[in-house]
């Protein structure tokens, strides 16, 4: 039942301030006749004549010797009387309490319905801090549309967090279109038999589909105004072998209509086309502008695009991009293949980004991002399938744009995603263990913040900032969460809470790569092959990430 702990002693706006006696202070410190304890985060009502506010205690201290506490109160909301004669919650109070209004503890029934949601679109990911019995559910419409983020220091359980709220979403919605991208291969288990797994070998990107500033990045001219001569060779040579492959030859010349590329017009082609060129006819246009040249010193230019060039089509690790099976049309297939069109079985895409050479991750992911979104984009009335975007350790692609670091494409097609995404159903999840170093105008954009155990005081203080005066009491308890307990509020919950996250069964448990210390070390390694297999695998660039 319950019970009065305290009365209102100051009202400023959405803020309230109350006095608890000694008496009462002992009596929820015990929590004597009842679930009554009240600390930081517990939910209080404020009655108000027939009002029944409800608020979240946000800090707690003492009112003096044998005088009680003063209680910190934002308020968040208040319930209301439903057609059946129940509770229901609604966010925004309609009348403040006044001087003198009681403060009690919150019924569990009551509770219930504060962290229930009236959308049938809900998945369940764990149990409410509060008492420990109310379970926790996520808007999945909200979640997915208005897009999320999930924080959390290494050792949180932020992967693991991660992995139920996406597998929760993916068995109840088996016909889903996601896209993981995975820096470290920890998914491989989590997604057993949902997912598509895409690696060096698997992965098709070719290298036409990229935008002349991507190109640009790959042959390593960016910023453009130090590499003026390179990037005005590339601009030329990739514009007419364009047009050749189109049936356009320089000389206007038509080509056969078989070798056109189907719905292409020659005089909309530009920079950014996704068309189909050849590289040979790309290398010989290259090879006849530098024989018209008399200087001698012009031509280092076109040798280091040459040079560059013969880089990337005889590094295995490039093939995925400029592999010669992309002579061909194979944009369909490559779109197909990231939304899971059809899913067949397979709902989630993950890209494992662990091989791909460090110098063209940028490219990759802003290529992926740009893909989808323009497909989405393009699909026009007939509206392409929701996609949601999900990027892991995404401080390391995803990075603060005012932090000095060089150009990022990714930072740039990921936020057209953020801004815009919604209108064209492409979500985005940002998962990261740095939240300070992540771009903050993605960040922004992110309608549910689900935060685990942060230490760093730039990471919290980049958090805080994005909590709402509601859960600003909440705040305070990042530092001595507990793995898999979490702070959840935006739009996929209805009201900003402390959880702790469902376990998952060992089977579906992100990939461990690392023994324990203690484990690894109570016995000699006598396997000296070991050393002359990863030197094996070193100098042939595969990187088979040892099983623990």
């Amino acid at each position: 039942m319950p019970a009065q702990i305290g009365q209102v002693t100051e009202v400023t706006g959405s803020n309230i301030k109350a006095l608890m006696d000694a008496t009462q202070l002992n009596a929820a410190q015990s929590g004597s006749g009842g679930d009554q304890g009240v600390t930081v985060g517990s939910m209080v009502e404020v009655q108000s004549g027939t009002a029944r506010v409800l608020g979240i205690v946000s800090a707690i201290r003492s009112a003096g010797a044998d005088k009680g506490a003063v209680m910190d109160i934002s308020l968040v909301g208040q319930f209301v009387t439903n057609a059946s004669g129940g509770t229901d919650f609604k966010r925004g109070v309609a009348r403040w309490p006044s001087i003198g209004s009681p403060v009690v503890t919150v019924a569990e029934a009551d509770a219930g319905s504060v962290v229930k949601t009236t959308s049938t679109s809900t998945v369940h990911i764990g149990k409410a801090e509060f008492n420990g019995t109310q379970d926790i559910y996520l808007d999945v419409d909200n979640l997915l549309r208005t897009h999320f983020a999930i924080f959390g220091s290494s050792g949180s359980g932020k992967t693991s967090t991660t992995s139920v709220i996406l597998r929760a979403i993916l068995e109840r919605l088996p016909n889903a279109h996601m896209v993981l991208l995975d820096p470290h291969n920890e998914y491989e288990g989590a997604f057993a038999g949902m997912t598509e797994r895409l690696t060096l070998q698997t992965l098709r990107l070719p290298y036409w589909m990229l935008q002349f500033k991507e190109i640009c990045a790959v042959f390593k001219v960016l910023p453009e105004s130090d590499y003026a001569s390179e990037v005005k060779i590339l601009r030329e040579a990739v514009v007419q072998a364009k047009t050749l492959y189109a049936g356009i030859a320089a000389g206007g010349v038509s080509k056969s209509p078989a070798a056109a590329t189907a719905g292409t017009s020659t005089s909309s082609l530009n920079l950014d086309s996704p068309v189909p060129f050849r590289l040979s006819d790309f290398r010989r246009i290259i090879n006849d502008m530098m024989g018209k040249l008399d200087n001698p010193e012009a031509i280092q230019s076109y040798l280091r695009v040459l040079n560059r060039l013969e880089e990337l089509t005889s590094d295995d690790r490039y093939g995925f991009m400029f592999g010669p099976q992309f002579v061909r049309d194979v944009m369909g297939e490559v779109i197909c293949q990231l939304t899971r069109i059809p899913v067949e079985g397979k709902p989630i895409t993950t890209i494992d980004l662990s091989d791909i050479p460090e110098e063209i991750v940028d490219v990759v992911v802003s290529v992926v991002f740009r893909t989808i979104f323009s497909f989405a984009v393009w699909s026009g009335e007939e509206g392409a399938v929701p996609t949601v975007l999900v990027c892991e350790e995404a401080h390391r692609y995803l990075w603060d744009d005012r932090s000095g670091k060089t150009i990022s494409l990714a930072v740039h097609a990921a936020g057209q995603v953020a801004k815009e995404g919604r209108k064209y159903g492409v979500g985005l999840g940002v998962i990261s263990q740095r939240p300070s170093e992540v771009s903050p105008s993605i960040v922004s954009q992110c309608g549910t913040i689900i935060t685990l155990r942060l230490g760093n005081e730039r990471d919290l203080a980049f958090v805080k900032n994005a909590l709402p005066d509601s859960a600003a009491g909440l705040m305070q308890a990042l530092p001595a969460l507990n793995t898999r307990e979490a702070i959840v509020f935006g739009q996929g919950v209805a009201f900003p809470t402390r959880l702790t996250v469902n376990e998952l069964p060992a089977s579906a448990r992100p990939r461990q790569k690392v023994k324990s210390f203690m484990e690894a070390w109570s016995n000699d390694t006598t396997d000296t092959g070991l050393v002359a297999r990863t030197i094996e695998r070193w100098r042939s660039r595969l990187h088979h990430i040892r099983r623990a």
